[in-house]
């Protein structure tokens, strides 16, 4: 980081003084409510045969957050357990009838009994929060200085900064004002300045700029910090594939813009209308403010409600552009008195990436460097593929041009330098998820000489869209790590790229006869990737020769 505002890359980064985000207000939770809670949760789960089931929520804190334009956390608490002292946490206090109207509402159209009235009757007549600052939250490590606080934190922080910035216009060039108005989601919104470009003959395609806040922390920095970046959310001419819809119920231009889900039409199953999803529409409408109606079609010009979606066509680009962000970094540093973090250049630079191999003289003079006298590489796999894979990018490191390791047996260690070794290893048995226990004190690949430093590099499988129940990449990394083993994994839930067709393309040789190029294997970089970090890690590994080995 740099202090020379004229130097180095800019960021939209501001560092945040704990003690100017004012306070928090905290509801508390009696066990009663939440016993309440928890009869409501399971007549829901009756009424619908699914013990699954939990009551949604998101329908209260997004009625309570557009009646009163500020965050609401329901049932906070770190890693999502609920904290049994706090209900509800929000900036500022909420008007008791609000409170009671909305959970009370809330409380009738999850059970689907209109004159259900338990939860509210739970709360006080007069209920009253606590007042605390809110950097009174904030955990600060004494070693190392670095900053952490409870999920909630981080929204009330970033919405009392948004509403800072958005409290003056946006200049564009000094001249042309830009008013942000505040989202149900705590972010700034140019609703009143849509784009609108023509988008062939006969139509205009419109679209709304937005500005995303985020609290967050930076490495390298011992603070939280506020990060924003530049938006365009492009409107949809119709209902057909929305997701989601800008509303402005036109009462204060101070309330914030409502961002809801919505059902787009879809009449085989008898929905003939966009409709908003959830009970949001109904707990606004209890609360006594305008009730959400959607517009059959869209009227030329970008009107208080936009639907908002990924077009297969629209005249607008997905980014604002440099000169938005330039505008607003200016706007935010005037209206936060902080100036951005920048970062200074400093003498070290990063390439792109390649997919050549470490020469053998450098990784040689690598190991020798790291106090080993030769490093061993495990490969562990439980797939034939990955098994190849691993073979394919070991090979690379030969010394001998032209290596291959198809078809060498598992527990013989072959030379691919004068210091560098590998041996291939099934462990299904350890590497497979699942609640099994693992041993490796009988593992023959775990024993070597004095001076020789094993490393792991292990296969697992990973889906983000279903992560295994019993992990076992945590369990077999800290195995290893108990070994004086460090270990890379390699995922085997991994497809090659296809050759790009213009690999396949014809060209002529220096005599000028034409020849079919033929396409170029496309690089596995998951497991270059995992065998240059493995290296990185044999390096900071700085133990004595043998620590952590046996002897064989």
């Amino acid at each position: 980081m740099t202090t020379d505002l004229a130097k180095g890359l800019h960021t939209l980064a501001y560092e945040i003084d704990p003690q100017s985000l004012g306070t928090v207000a905290i509801y508390p939770m009696s066990p009663d409510f939440l016993a309440g809670w928890d009869g409501v949760t399971k007549i829901l789960q009756n009424r619908l045969a699914r013990d699954e089931v939990l009551p949604s929520y998101t329908a209260l804190t997004v009625a309570l957050t557009a009646v009163t334009g500020q965050p609401v956390t329901l049932f906070p608490g770190r890693k999502g357990i609920r904290d049994s002292e706090a209900l509800l946490i929000t900036t500022q206090p909420i008007d008791p009838w609000v409170l009671h109207t909305a959970i009370r509402k809330f409380e009738q159209l999850t059970t689907g009994d209109h004159a259900s009235d338990t939860l509210a009757a739970l709360l006080p007549v007069g209920i009253t929060p606590r007042i605390k600052n809110l950097a009174d939250f904030i955990e600060r490590d004494e070693v190392t200085q670095t900053v952490s606080a409870p999920g909630w934190f981080y929204e009330a922080a970033r919405w009392e900064l948004a509403r800072r910035i958005a409290a003056e216009p946006l200049l564009i060039d000094g001249t042309y004002p830009i008013e942000l108005r505040m989202d149900t989601e705590g972010n700034l919104l140019a609703f009143d300045h849509p784009i609108s470009l023509p988008s062939g003959q006969t139509r205009t395609g419109h679209a709304t700029q937005y500005v995303s806040t985020a609290v967050v922390t930076v490495p390298g920095a011992a603070n939280f910090y506020l990060s924003l970046d530049g938006h365009v959310a492009r409107h949809l001419p119709t209902w057909s594939f929305a997701k989601n819809a800008y509303i402005d119920r036109g009462v204060d231009p101070a309330d914030p813009v409502l961002r809801l889900p919505i059902l787009s039409p879809y009449p085989k199953i008898g929905r003939d209308h966009a409709r908003v999803k959830g009970h949001v529409a109904d707990v606004i409408d209890a609360l006594g403010l305008n009730a959400i109606t959607l517009p059959a079609e869209f009227g030329a010009e970008a009107g208080p409600v936009r639907a908002i979606g990924t077009p297969l066509f629209h005249p607008t680009g997905k980014g604002p552009g440099v000169r938005f962000l330039y505008q607003l970094g200016r706007h935010a540093t005037r209206q936060l008195g902080i100036q951005p973090l920048r970062y200074a250049k400093t003498a070290m630079s990063v390439k792109a990436f390649d997919d050549h191999p470490i020469p053998a003289a450098k990784i040689d003079e690598a190991v020798l460097a790291s106090g080993l006298q030769h490093l061993r590489i495990v490969c562990l796999y439980s797939t034939s593929t990955v098994r190849r894979r691993m073979q394919e990018v070991m090979a690379t490191y030969s010394a001998a041009p032209d290596t291959s390791l198809a078809g060498i047996p598992d527990g013989q260690t072959i030379q691919l330098t004068g210091r560098l070794s590998v041996v291939m290893a099934e462990a299904g048995d350890i590497l497979d998820h699942g609640p099994q226990s693992r041993v490796l004190n009988d593992q023959a690949w775990l024993k070597a000489q004095p001076g020789t430093g094993v490393a792991a590099l292990a296969e697992t499988f990973w889906d983000p869209k279903d992560p295994p129940k019993d992990d076992a990449k945590p369990i077999v990394r800290r195995l290893l790590g108990e070994q004086g083993i460090v270990s890379q994994f390699i995922n085997s839930n991994w497809t090659p790229a296809k050759p790009k067709a213009a690999n396949k393309a014809k060209t002529k040789d220096a005599q000028g006869n034409e020849t079919t190029v033929k396409p170029k294997q496309a690089s596995d970089y998951p497991a270059i990737g995992a065998m240059r970090d493995l290296f990185r890690q044999g390096r900071r590994d700085r133990r004595p020769p043998g620590a952590g080995h046996g002897e064989g």
